[in-house]
């Protein structure tokens, strides 16, 4: 894991391994809705980027919060968006969904 000033970066490597060890983590996938039906992480709760400050509120800021996207570009700008609105347990994945070889689901 490598900081940023309010956030992390955390790999792919590390999301499936805390997923397979149980650790309750919420993983936002901000990508678009098309994009995330055609695969993606069981646990993960569609925000797309473009809403994300209108649900923002929903988001609990104390939980341990991973934004993931296909590349890891648009998580990278949700993070920064979090961030700056106080939550302080945010990680974006870095290679995002492109580079993710754990667990994916398909559909809803």
């Amino acid at each position: 894991m490598t900081s940023s000033s309010a956030y992390t970066h955390v790999s792919t490597e590390w999301v499936n391994s805390e997923l397979q060890s149980g650790r309750r983590l919420t993983i936002i996938d901000v990508r678009t809705p098309d994009e995330y039906y055609s695969y993606h992480i069981p646990q993960a709760i569609l925000r797309p980027l473009d809403i994300l400050p209108a649900v923002c509120s929903e988001i609990a800021s104390d939980e341990d919060i991973v934004l993931i996207c296909e590349h890891g570009i648009r998580s990278e700008m949700a993070a920064r968006y979090l961030a700056g609105r106080g939550y302080t347990h945010v990680a974006t994945m870095d290679g995002g969904m492109a580079a993710y070889e754990g667990e994916v689901a398909y559909g809803e």
